[in-house]
């Protein structure tokens, strides 16, 4: 028999102002697919990315999440493709996503146009350990065995790269969730911006500001996280964040050629500082770059000793003119 019930958390809601139906992750834009479809590819490389994040140390019930990413340019399809694989379990409530995403890129003027589609499946599972303090332990809405069902869903967005590595992207998450057959959880729409900007400081050409912005509502409420990062020769970074009535957050990560390490410490602000430790958050990416294809219109003149013509083959290979400048000016990630 199908059973209908509604999930109320609202001490969680308080404190965190936003209800965690999504991951909450600090270093995001280390694996902005996850948020926004339209990422996926947009870096022309093949990309792996682990995260582990335990929010609220100490606190009873609180969230673990564990992401598994893989995302890569398609020059075939003049796009790319994103798969994310994640675990969260929060409290009673444990979910399994896998999330695929597929965009197209355009070019538009000195950056590159992308809009992605992304299509996922949902395994939610309650573990039926309820507590009430309120006398209603016998309520029939709330169940009492453990129960379990699963969700397609969909999600879709648009983000935009500059020449000089600015971004700014656009995404709504749940779009459309089918209900599982054991019972019906509400699943709302969670709309994400998303914009970052790197400076490079004319007075140390080593160090690159990237302050960025990341955005998240369900349509009843909102909040930002607010960041700034410093990045030194290509090496290591280090910078803040502040999330709205949540946290603030240490950030520092380490580079190895390909290999990038970050980690983050959440100073929570809010109520739960009373009853909890801070969280940690730990990344892991390696990245492979592609190199775009060159087609040459002329050949090399060994009597004038100057080289053909050559140009990125815009058939084979969508925004290689722009993947060319943005690597050779360093602000490619």
């Amino acid at each position: 028999m199908k059973k209908r019930f509604s999930l109320s958390v609202s001490f969680w809601c308080s404190v965190a102002c936003l209800a965690q139906q999504d991951v909450q992750l600090s270093q995001y834009f280390m694996n902005k697919s996850y948020f926004n479809p339209a990422v996926a590819g947009m870096n022309h490389a093949i990309c792996g990315t682990l995260a582990y994040r335990t929010q609220w140390v100490n606190f009873p019930g609180a969230p673990v999440t564990k992401i598994l990413g893989v995302n890569g340019f398609v020059p075939q399809f003049r796009g790319g493709a994103a798969l994310n694989l994640s675990s969260d379990v929060l409290g009673n409530e444990s979910n399994t996503h896998v999330n695929l995403s597929l965009a197209r890129h355009f070019n538009l003027g000195l950056g590159e146009l992308s809009i992605g589609l992304g299509a996922e499946m949902i395994q939610k599972k309650f573990a039926g350990l309820w507590l009430a303090t309120d006398g209603v332990s016998g309520d029939a809405a709330i169940p009492q065995v453990p129960s379990s069902g699963s969700y397609f869903d969909l999600h879709a967005g648009a983000y935009y790269m500059g020449l000089r590595g600015q971004y700014a992207g656009l995404s709504v998450r749940h779009i459309y969730s089918k209900d599982a057959k054991s019972f019906v959880y509400d699943y709302r729409p969670h709309y994400f911006v998303m914009a970052g900007w790197p400076v490079q400081l004319p007075f140390a050409r080593s160090v690159v500001l990237k302050p960025s912005v990341l955005g998240k509502s369900d349509g009843a409420s909102t909040i930002f996280d607010v960041n700034l990062l410093a990045q030194f020769a290509d090496r290591f970074w280090a910078g803040m964040s502040y999330r709205m009535t949540d946290a603030v957050v240490g950030m520092a990560g380490l580079q190895w050629g390909n290999l990038k390490v970050g980690y983050s410490y959440d100073i929570t602000t809010s109520a739960l500082k009373n009853h909890s430790s801070d969280s940690h958050e730990l990344v892991i990416t390696y990245c492979h770059k592609i190199v775009g294809k060159k087609k040459c219109t002329s050949h090399e003149n060994p009597r004038i000793m100057k080289g053909g013509n050559c140009k990125c083959d815009q058939e084979a290979y969508s925004g290689c003119l722009l993947h060319q400048k943005m690597t050779q000016t360093g602000y490619w990630e």
